[in-house]
């Protein structure tokens, strides 16, 4: 996908084309912040242009209201993407899963080597036995290696099937070892393709926000530097135009990280608010955020999902956030300036 912000020798790819070279080289962050840093110093970027949009016109004719818009879409739509913490809980949570179905297998296998040791005839040829069962596999596959144990399930199947009767004889494997196996091994290796398929979509969503990110990144490098080239004979502005200047702002050099805890059904008052600083809901229910010092939200409360973060609203550096939940306390945190 391409972010139609530039005439055709300015256009900016924010997902890398998919050649065999992409996709073996990992995309790497090309900017030395943190996404949520990046995506305030970005938005104030927007800010400047837009104050100062007749002189970049003046400047570069492709500059206009639209370029902003487009820029502004494309800064939102990288900061909507899911973080890592988001992306991989679908992963973790099969991970988990497979970790206990895999316990599972790995002493059903065991239940099947002691018939195999007990099978009449097969004492001095338990060796090849145990290792066509996959023996030799077996070592890997209990130490949370999923898909050799993937593998251990299927090769002891193939076993079973081939040794039924043997592995039955004098009353030794009971008739219903083998169905049960079979019902263990199908349920492991849907875990198993669950488990890989979310691991895919974990690291594609990586890529994808880290490209988005980088797309960004280089859309406001190119502003920046037309920026100071407008505005080289005056400091002030030029300034604006400086990505580690607009960093610093962000940051807040006299600024600290908060941590306020919003019982339930109540409110929090939190002044000195860092400007473009983000307000980040730490807790385990939904917030409401609202620009000033009010008593009551209204319709035009700003909601904080959890997990999410909101940018800190421009009018003023109080906010007021509400936990309307009746019964479960919350949590945010902030950046607040100090003395």
């Amino acid at each position: 996908m391409s972010l139609p912000l530039f005439p055709d020798s300015y256009i900016i790819t924010a997902l890398l084309i998919k050649t065999p070279t992409a996709m073996a080289d990992k995309p790497q962050p090309e900017y030395n912040c943190t996404q949520l840093e990046l995506y305030a110093v970005c938005r104030i970027g927007l800010g400047s242009y837009r104050e100062q949009l007749a002189d970049f016109t003046a400047f570069k004719a492709f500059y206009d209201a639209a370029f902003g818009n487009d820029f502004e879409a494309a800064i939102e739509a990288a900061a909507a993407l899911p973080d890592f913490q988001a992306r991989d809980e679908t992963s973790e949570t099969a991970n988990i899963f497979l970790g206990e179905k895999g316990t599972e297998c790995a002493n059903k296998w065991q239940d099947l080597k002691r018939y195999i040791t007990t099978t009449t005839g097969w004492k001095l040829i338990q060796k090849p036995k145990l290792e066509a069962a996959g023996s030799t596999l077996y070592q890997k596959a209990s130490h949370e290696n999923w898909e050799v144990l993937k593998g251990l399930m299927i090769t002891a199947s193939s076993f079973i099937a081939n040794n039924d009767v043997e592995l039955k004889a004098d009353g030794n494997m009971p008739n219903a070892f083998q169905g049960q196996f079979n019902t263990l091994k199908d349920d492991y290796c849907d875990l198993y393709d669950e488990f890989t398929d979310a691991e895919q979509d974990s690291k594609g969503g990586t890529d994808e926000k880290v490209n988005a990110n980088n797309a960004i990144n280089k859309t406001l490098a190119i502003i920046n530097g037309d920026g100071q080239a407008i505005y080289r004979n005056d400091a002030a502005l030029e300034d604006r135009f400086i990505f580690d200047v607009v960093l610093k702002i962000v940051r807040g050099s006299k600024g600290k990280t908060v941590t306020k805890d919003i019982a339930a059904d109540t409110r929090e008052f939190v002044d000195r608010v860092v400007k473009n600083s983000e307000i980040t809901n730490t807790g385990q229910v939904e917030l409401l955020l609202m620009e000033g010092n009010v008593p009551a939200p209204d319709p035009t409360a700003i909601t904080i999902p959890v997990e999410g973060a909101v940018t800190r609203p421009e009018g003023s550096a109080e906010i007021s956030v509400f936990n309307t939940s009746p019964t479960e306390a919350g949590q945010f945190t902030v950046r607040i300036t100090v003395d």
